[in-house]
């Protein structure tokens, strides 16, 4: 069965929502130990120790 084409602009519409959630999560602060604003998705993983 073949997959429904959407629309080009629903498409788009999509990629936007899609942008918007990510930038809205990189621009998310919490405060860490030291009572400073630090990204939360540095805050998410843990630490390797490799500096990357």
């Amino acid at each position: 069965m073949p997959r429904p084409r959407w629309p080009a602009d629903h498409r788009a519409a999509v990629v936007a929502s899609k942008i918007d959630r990510y930038r809205r999560f990189f621009r998310r602060q919490v405060k860490n130990d030291r009572g400073r604003d630090v990204p939360l998705w540095s805050t998410l993983g843990d630490y390797s120790g490799r500096g990357g």
